[in-house]
């Protein structure tokens, strides 16, 4: 009969050796993925694709390139993080220096966390369901579109 000491180090040796055939292979998934990208992605890279502006419609496939979303991710990052920082600092003090224990720090301290462990794309997909979608359609038609809908 095994003891327990043995029991739970035969389980510690599965869950290790599970762990880093898990580990393998995603690490394999990955590369696998990253050649592949580099194989069918590396010939048609070229300073003009880098540095054109894209196609004006989507039917216009020939040509272009990738400047305009390269410039606006690199915008937006900048920009994302130039508003982020100074609260999250003024934050971060604020927790350390000068709150006392209490409500106010544990809902900011459990907001952090939940925030911290929510993926980015899923809070930007929410934001857009709320900023964008409730808008009112009366708004994008502008002030006269009761003269184009109206009779005739």
């Amino acid at each position: 009969m095994m003891t327990n000491r043995k029991s739970n180090s035969i389980s510690a040796g599965f869950g290790y050796a599970y762990s880093w055939a898990a580990i393998v292979m995603v690490v394999c998934v990955c590369f696998f993925i990253i050649v592949n990208i580099a194989i069918e992605g590396f010939p048609v890279l070229s300073w003009g694709f880098l540095t054109a502006e894209p196609p004006a419609s989507a039917r216009n496939v020939e040509g272009g390139g990738i400047l305009t979303p390269i410039v606006g991710t690199v915008l937006l990052t900048l920009l994302g993080t130039l508003a982020a920082f100074p609260f999250s600092l003024a934050t971060a003090i604020y927790l350390c220096f000068y709150s006392k224990k209490g409500i106010l720090q544990s809902t900011i301290k459990t907001a952090i966390d939940i925030l911290s462990g929510i993926p980015t794309i899923v809070i930007a997909l929410f934001a857009l369901s709320i900023f964008t979608l409730p808008c009112p359609t009366h708004i994008s038609r502008g002030p006269l579109h009761w003269v184009q809908t109206s009779g005739g």
